[in-house]
């Protein structure tokens, strides 16, 4: 399940390097792809990989709401990258017992 999160993460890394300088994506795309990683999250593919599936549903909602400059998204995509990387740590060292 570690590709399903490195892939979320790539995709968030974009989203988190996204300012007024480096528009990678308009405001409408990334509410687009906040909305379908929301859908994503709730599918069986996803149930069981992440301890942290509140606080990125959280963040995901946040990130798709109007009004929310480029700043802000990118914000709110470090903050679930971050979240991400603790979990691929702690499923590397589960998987190292």
């Amino acid at each position: 399940m570690n590709d399903t999160i490195i892939g979320f993460e790539r995709i968030l890394e974009d989203i988190s390097k996204n300012n007024e300088h480096n528009l990678l994506y308009t405001h409408k795309e990334v509410r687009c792809l906040a909305r379908s990683f929301i859908a994503f999250l709730q599918s069986p593919d996803w149930c069981e990989i992440c301890r942290y599936d509140k606080e990125i549903k959280i963040l995901l909602v946040s990130l798709s709401c109007r009004g929310i400059n480029h700043y802000d998204r990118a914000f709110l995509a470090e903050r679930i990258i971050e979240y991400l990387k603790q979990e691929r740590q702690y499923q590397t060292s589960e998987d190292c017992f």
